[in-house]
């Protein structure tokens, strides 16, 4: 494959940031190429903007790129922002690859918006895997960080959640790897609204964005703006720069688990299903104890999700000096016998509660 237009000097600015931000997440063995990658399009101000940067950065062409299209079918007009990224996708002579989502039935939703996303990645994955490309693009930005870390600070989230979205990480375990990339977390809401307008770029509207019924547009239009006010400051400057320092001490606490992993030795059993050595772990600070529950949980219930009332119980039943004891929790059953603790994924009908014993 030959080198790609994308070192070239670029004339626009924010093209050039664009280039710039995407070659530093590639792996080194593909910076001198021109990869293949799938760019996540809404038909949005965001992600058209996306796509046109990386269009006229020269990373983006029929060659390695293709549009994906994920129509989440929550709104009358979702087929209209299918149409038009589909337009826009062919305009630049790019394919386009669409999902209309059916939603499931109520019984079976749970959370939407944690089903539809679910659904939006696995679409994205395949389309990846199928067009054998190892990088999603989507048009995050800084305005979305600051969002996700206030969002995730109200709730109590940990180091993981308040490091907000990362630049670059694996999509999920499947092989071969695709990762996601967001090469706009260091760039403005406003500055892609006005480089849009400046070039008289169409995109679609989502009104869900204002409808101040959902929490992320409640944080957008009115607490952001408060906190700016009061503060005579950027609060989303400031907050993306936190979240960055978050991810980075997230990052050191991963890096600490993986070195101490071993000692807890942990290994299948035939009776428990999986062994490890518990004195080890209750003598390991709290904040690496609930990331090793939170590993026990990817390797055994990956589908399920940990909340922080569940790292709490599991701190207290580790604190505790008693020698048996069992609990259930987010598709985990664990507890303790003697000497040794033990995981296993949950089979029995999901509870509501977390169960104690």
């Amino acid at each position: 494959m030959s080198a790609p237009p994308p070192h070239k000097r670029l004339k626009d600015p924010l093209a050039r940031r664009i280039r710039d931000g995407l070659l530093t997440l590639l792996d080194p063995d593909q910076q001198n190429l021109k990869p293949r990658m799938i760019v996540a399009v809404s038909g949005g101000c965001d992600s058209i903007a996306l796509l046109r940067l990386l269009h006229t950065a020269g990373l983006a062409t029929p060659g390695n790129a293709r549009v994906a299209h994920f129509d989440h079918a929550l709104r009358q007009e979702s087929n209209l922002d299918a149409k038009f990224t589909e337009e826009c996708a062919h305009a630049l002579g790019l394919t386009c690859m669409q999902m209309r989502w059916r939603p499931p039935k109520r019984e079976e939703m749970g959370n939407l918006y944690d089903s539809a996303r679910t659904a939006r990645y696995a679409f994205l994955g395949a389309c990846a895997r199928e067009f054998g490309a190892r990088y999603l693009i989507t048009a995050h930005h800084l305005d979305d960080q600051a969002e996700t870390f206030l969002h995730h600070l109200l709730r109590g989230a940990g180091p993981r959640g308040l490091g907000g979205m990362r630049a670059k990480r694996p999509l999920d375990s499947a092989q071969p790897p695709v990762y996601l990339l967001r090469p706009m977390l260091s760039i403005r809401r406003d500055e892609l609204r006005q480089w849009m307008t400046e070039h008289a770029y169409a995109w679609r509207e989502d009104p869900t964005n204002a409808d101040e019924r959902y929490t992320r547009a409640r944080l957008r239009h009115q607490l952001l703006p408060a906190m700016a006010k009061l503060l005579q400051a950027d609060p989303a400057t400031r907050m993306s720069e936190t979240a960055l320092r978050v991810a980075e001490a997230d990052s050191a606490l991963e890096f600490s688990l993986n070195a101490l992993w071993p000692s807890l030795q942990w290994r299948r059993d035939e009776e428990y299903g999986h062994v490890y050595a518990i004195e080890t772990l209750r003598g390991w600070p709290p904040a690496l104890q609930q990331r090793a529950l939170a590993r026990m949980q990817a390797l055994l219930a990956p589908h399920a999700s940990l909340s922080q009332r569940a790292f709490d119980a599991f701190h207290d039943h580790l604190s505790s000096p008693r020698k048996r004891w069992e609990m259930r929790v987010a598709g985990l059953a664990l507890g303790r016998d003697e000497q040794r603790g033990w995981a296993r994924a949950e089979t029995s009908a999901p509870r509501k509660r977390e169960e104690n014993r």
